[in-house]
């Protein structure tokens, strides 16, 4: 018997400890982790709230971020920006020191100099002020949009406008509107200057707009710009109206007197005496002050009006009329004449260039934004003089002649002659004479000219005589016998030449040898003295000459009845090997790349046999076709792939032994008609437009009324036919009333009944027979049926005498009539209307219109006996190959023959050298002979007109148009003219400055740059105080969102984190009563061993109590 001691005390104590375990560890990870909860069975809410809490810390967190990255662009811009403020400030101390009286121009150079390095310093920082690699005063930094908070749209716009000098605008408030003219030169080139110093604007009006009144402005032929101005000022349209006409003289060659005309009456050197001379001595080219002095001095406001001043360092000199007076330069010249120079009386003595400027003295010739017409509309004038002096060799004449080239295949030394020179007499008045030299030759070629002797050097000679040698001579060979094609070896008796002679290749008049061109030079390979080869350059290979392929088109050179083949000029003869060369499509009997005989030549034409001697027979070119798949007897056209047919081609039609196609005839012949890609059709003549017309192979046809027995549903088809049994067919009503079963273009299948003329039908082939119906009719009982005339009116195919049978099809029958009876059709119109009788040919039946209902007359045939059905077989032939023989041998294609022996023609063609050529050589002598040609006209451009710039100021919109859009004949031109109903063309626009414009040059320059220098501050005051605004609230924005950061972390720690003091207490707490309940454990456990031994004592006496307490009870023992 086993015995159980339980201790209730124990299990009582062990079941306490193990929660304060699980206390005492949760408490342990609370305090290693700080947080609070771990797990949603920690506190659900509050792990919920921390995890809303969390996700707007990071989103506030990424927020402040992006604001104080944008902050500190804002700072850096600031900063910058101030720099510009501070430049602005100093550009305006400058132009306050420009405008200065005590200053002179020297001084406001330096001025106008830091002026333009403060400009460019502006424009670096401006361009150069990044962050994060952004610029940030350039204008780029635009529509940036920032976000303030986690609340999505929550954004903030930025935009930081360019602070560059050329974004500082200031719009003129005493000139809101200005149009300019574009002025123009022109030159000596234009004759009417040879006759009057007009300019070129051409006589008309042109309307203006201004904002007092409007009208047209008259223009008279070569108005001046002051003119056209005066008339608009007086014109009280309220627009001022001002001419200025500018010019330059710049890029003088050389030093050297220098003297023109101002205002001459014009160019021709018979007013050379009008105007205002102006002359003036240039030493130096960089220094044309002396010229401004000279122009200034004539200064008269009464007779001339143009004044001068130094420009680009003394190298140009700038002329002014103020009052727009065309400026009109003329008879320019140089002095002194120059200096001898030896047999060039062309040279050029000096030079100088003109140009237009506009109002504010920028260039005419160039781009030019403040020009209405952009480039100007001319260039530049250039005068140029030229020498008048010459030195010549007169006493000694042609000293020697020095070969320049000493040509090839001369047999004999060629004859030296000499022309010009100007001999007739020498500086004595003596008769010149001519000099004499001879050639010597080397090899075929010109080694030296040399004289007999010093009088064989001529005299006399104003300038060198031209030296001419005579030609070699042509030498002739024969392109057909003395051309080797094996080696391209020519053969010429004695040709004299040498390898690397230049020769000219001649053709006789013929064709050229292949790898030749007639008149070409091509250089010698001399293989003897009586053969040569030919190059195409010095020392290179020998030319490869074929021979020439003989063309002809094969059809219209070739003939069939003949066997003749055509080409024009062709150089063949009898027995001659040729190689045949299709371009296409080859011609029968021949095959491209094999080689024939040439036989039976005559003229142009010539025959062929083949290399066993057989006479080739050229025969039409064939076309063909299977006459089921590609014959369509609908569409009555043939198809074939590629043919080569043409419109009114002859063709022969053959079978080929087989069954011709339905409406042609084997053997017969036809003409090709409407071609359309691979199809044609037939025709029988070929004046005539008529084709023929393809039948099916298989047909038969049938009367619709007499030819159907509805009985039997068979067919009978008149004879003759061409159907038989399983045949498919399309069935055709002619236009007729299909049979009542069957389908107009329907295709069916016949079924022999035994009879050869009689069928049956069926929807596929060995199919059950189609069940044929009598003709039906319906009708409108009452508007279809006539009671006065007792008729019934619908369109049918029944005829007189025909039984029907009426049906009311449910319906109230028709007075007269009975439902299901027959009567007899009488008095038929036309298939339109009938009347109905008792008996064939009785009096009508009297009929009273019914109700608005369908009836219908059935009849017992199965159409009328006036119209004839048929059925077509699919095709219009057999599964076959018929051919088209073609009466031409060929497409219209260009073949060829090329000779395997001969490259050309027995022809004679030509090998020339070429010529010598030599130059004379002057004699040297201490005497120059000085020829003098007073001849002006050799000079180039001797004037130069230019007209000026007319200025339209209004303080509203200016508008014109009808000005010449001519260039040089109008002021304005098309590029203001516009529309009288638009606002946006032809108008002025506003005039802006900015303080890239800022000049200090002149006091006057000053003033006007104060406006732009304080339009400039201005710009630096709105877009600082932007940057400004922006970071303050950008800044006050970062302290907000930094302010909501703190306090959702603060609120987070509030429900997750660790309340440190209450967890050390309670971790103390579990601590001391894990180590209580421990002890009191062991000493529950300490009484349990004692019972269990007295138990196993009473058990072993087998005493048997029940129940028995120890220490006041706890302990019971159960007997097993």
């Amino acid at each position: 018997m086993a015995v159980s001691v339980s201790n209730s005390l124990s299990r009582i104590i062990t079941s306490g400890i193990e929660p304060k375990e699980r206390a005492l560890e949760a408490s342990i990870k609370r305090l290693a982790t700080g947080e609070r909860i771990h797990k949603g069975a920690d506190d659900a809410a509050s792990m919920h709230a921390g995890s809303r809490l969390e996700s707007q810390i990071r989103g506030l967190t990424v927020t402040v971020a992006r604001q104080k990255d944008t902050l500190n662009d804002l700072y850096t811009a600031e900063g910058a920006i101030s720099k510009i403020g501070e430049l602005l400030q100093r550009l305006r101390e400058l132009a306050l020191n420009s405008q200065s009286d005590t200053i002179d121009n020297s001084q406001r150079k330096l001025i106008n100099a830091e002026a333009d390095t403060t400009k460019q310093e502006i424009d670096r920082i401006a361009n150069s002020t990044q962050a994060n690699g952004v610029n940030l005063l350039d204008g780029s930094y635009v529509r940036k949009s920032l976000q303030m908070s986690p609340t999505p749209l929550d954004t903030m716009d930025l935009n930081i406008s360019s602070i560059r000098a050329d974004n500082m605008i200031f719009i003129r408030d005493d000139l809101t509107m200005r149009m300019d003219s574009t002025p123009y030169i022109i030159g000596y080139d234009e004759t009417s200057l040879q006759t009057s110093n007009a300019n070129k604007i051409a006589s008309g009006s042109i309307y203006i707009d201004g904002h007092l009144d409007f009208g047209y402005i008259n223009v008279t032929a070569g108005m001046t710009a002051k003119q056209f101005a005066s008339a608009i000022g007086s014109a009280g349209f309220g627009i001022d109206a001002s001419a200025v006409t500018k010019g330059e003289l710049f890029g003088m060659a050389n030093p050297s007197g220098l003297s023109f005309r101002l205002g001459a009456s014009s160019a021709a050197e018979s007013a050379a005496s009008s105007g205002t001379l102006i002359s003036a001595i240039i030493t130096d080219v960089n220094d044309l002050s002396p010229l401004v002095t000279a122009i200034n001095d004539k200064f008269d406001a009464s007779t001339i009006s143009v004044s001068a001043e130094i420009a680009n360092g003394g190298s140009s000199v700038i002329l002014t009329d103020p009052n727009g007076n065309d400026i009109f330069i003329s008879h320019m010249d140089f002095s002194p004449e120059g200096l001898y120079v030896s047999n060039t009386a062309g040279a050029n003595q000096n030079l100088i260039y003109a140009r237009v400027l506009d109002r504010d003295g920028i260039r005419a010739d160039v781009a030019n934004e403040n020009l209405s017409r952009g480039v100007g509309t001319d260039e530049t004038v250039l005068f140029i003089d030229k020498h008048r002096h010459q030195h010549i060799d007169e006493k000694e004449g042609v000293i020697s002649v020095t070969t320049t080239y000493g040509g090839s295949g001369y047999a004999s030394a060629p004859t030296v002659t000499f022309s010009g020179g100007g001999n007739a007499t020498d500086a004595a008045g003596n008769a010149g004479a001519s000099a004499s030299y001879s050639a010597n030759l080397t090899n075929g070629a010109v080694s030296s000219i040399t004289r007999a002797n010093d009088a064989a050097r001529g005299k006399g000679y104003d300038t060198m005589p031209t030296v001419t040698l005579s030609a070699p001579p042509t030498q002739n060979f024969n392109a057909r016998t003395a051309f080797n094609m094996s080696n391209d070896q020519i053969t010429l008796a004695n040709h004299n030449f040498e390898t690397n002679n230049k020769v000219y290749y001649g053709n006789g008049g013929g064709l050229d040898l292949s790898g030749l061109s007639n008149g070409n030079t091509y250089y010698v390979r001399k293989i003897d003295s009586n053969t040569i080869q030919l190059a195409l350059a010095a020392n290179g290979a020998a030319i490869n000459i074929q021979p020439r392929a003989q063309s002809f088109n094969t059809r219209t050179n070739v003939n069939i009845s003949t066997d003749a083949i055509s080409v024009s000029n062709h150089p063949l003869s009898n027995g001659e090997r040729v190689t045949y060369t299709n371009g296409g499509r080859s011609l029968r009997n021949l095959s491209s790349g094999s080689d024939y005989l040439v036989r039976d030549v005559s003229g142009s034409t010539f025959k062929l046999k083949d290399l066993s001697g057989n006479n080739i027979d050229l025969l039409g070119m064939v076309d063909s076709l299977n006459s089921q798949t590609n014959v369509s007897h609908s569409t009555n056209r043939m198809t074939i792939s590629g043919h080569n047919l043409t419109y009114n081609d002859k063709v022969t039609y053959s079978t080929n032994s087989g069954t011709a196609i339905g409406g042609l005839t084997g053997g017969q012949d036809y003409y090709v008609k409407e071609i359309s890609g691979d199809t044609f059709k037939l025709g029988t003549s070929s004046g005539s437009s008529a084709t023929v017309d393809i039948i099916a192979r298989k047909t038969g046809s049938f009367n619709a009324k007499n030819g159907v027995t509805l009985a039997s549903n068979t067919v009978t088809f008149s004879a003759p036919h061409t159907l038989s049994n399983n045949d498919e067919v399309t069935y055709t009503s002619n236009s007729g009333t299909a049979i009542g079963g069957l389908t107009n273009g329907a295709s069916y299948f016949l079924k022999d009944t035994g009879n050869g003329n009689t069928f049956e039908l069926a929807l596929t082939s060995g199919g059950s027979t189609i069940v044929l119906s009598p003709e039906q009719k319906t009708f409108n009982a009452q508007s279809h049926v006539s009671s006065a005339s007792d008729r019934i009116y619908l369109s049918h195919k029944f005829s007189n005498n025909d039984i029907v049978t009426y049906s009311a099809e449910g319906g109230t029958e028709i007075s007269g009539l009975t439902e299901g009876q027959s009567y007899y059709v009488v008095n038929s119109v036309s298939g339109s209307s009938l009347q109905l009788s008792n008996s064939s040919g009785g009096s009508v039946i009297n009929i009273t219109a019914g109700s608005s209902e369908t009836h219908k007359l059935t009849g017992q045939n199965s159409g009328s006996e006036l119209e004839t059905h048929q059925f077509n077989g699919a095709y219009a032939g057999e599964n076959e190959t018929h051919t088209f023989t073609n009466q031409y041998a060929g497409a219209s294609e260009s073949h060829s023959f090329t000779s395997t022996q001969h490259a050309s023609a027995s022809q004679n063609h030509t090998i020339k050298g070429h010529t010598a050529t030599a130059i004379a050589v002057e004699g040297e002598d201490d005497v120059a002979d000085p020829v003098y040609y007073n001849d002006k006209t050799q000079d180039y451009e001797r004037a130069a007109l230019m007209v000026g710039t007319v200025s339209m100021t209004s303080s509203h919109r200016i508008r014109m148009h009808s000005d010449h859009e001519t260039e040089k004949l109008g002021f304005y031109g098309d590029t203001f003219n516009y529309d009288a109903t638009s606002q946006a063309t032809g108008a002025s626009l506003p005039p802006s400055k900015t303080v890239h414009d800022v000049d200090l040059r002149t006091r006057e320059l000053a003033k006007k740059s104060m406006d732009y220098i304080n339009a400039g501050i201005d710009k630096f005051l709105e877009v600082s105080n932007n940057i400004s605004i922006n970071a303050t609230r950008l800044g006050y924005s970062v302290g907000n969102t930094i302010n909501l950061l703190g306090h959702s972390e603060a609120a987070k720690g509030d429900l997750l984190d660790v309340d440190y003091a209450i967890e050390t207490t309670t971790f103390a707490v579990s601590s001391m009563v894990k180590e209580t309940s421990v002890a009191l454990l062991a000493q529950a456990n300490a009484p349990q061993q004692a019972v269990s031994t007295l138990v196993g004592n009473v058990m072993q006496s087998q005493w048997d109590p029940t129940f028995f307490l120890v220490q006041g009870g706890g302990y019971r023992y159960k007997n097993i």
